[in-house]
């Protein structure tokens, strides 16, 4: 989550005023990691960095295309180096 908030913060910048740590409001982004159901925004404080190997920001529109996912701020991708793993 650090790392976003210094290298990416348009990533998490919303026109709304609600709380951007809450996917289900239309405040910020989810989080998806190697695919998996969307988390809120928060629990990337849980992923450790060792185990990232690449991070993707998907629009509204490429997170309802490949995952079928509403989110109006959009989605983060993580994608870990250990296949099927969710790194938390």
């Amino acid at each position: 989550l650090a790392l976003i908030r210094d290298l990416r913060p348009a990533w998490l910048a919303s026109t709304s005023a609600r709380d951007p740590s809450d996917p289900w409001e239309s405040g910020g982004p989810v989080v998806l990691v190697n695919g998996v159901p969307p988390r809120p925004l928060h629990t990337l404080q849980f992923l450790p960095l060792e185990g990232v190997e690449e991070i993707r920001f998907l629009t509204a529109q490429d997170s309802a295309l490949r995952f079928r996912i509403r989110s109006p701020a959009g989605a983060i991708y993580i994608q870990t180096r250990s296949p099927g793993g969710t790194g938390f």
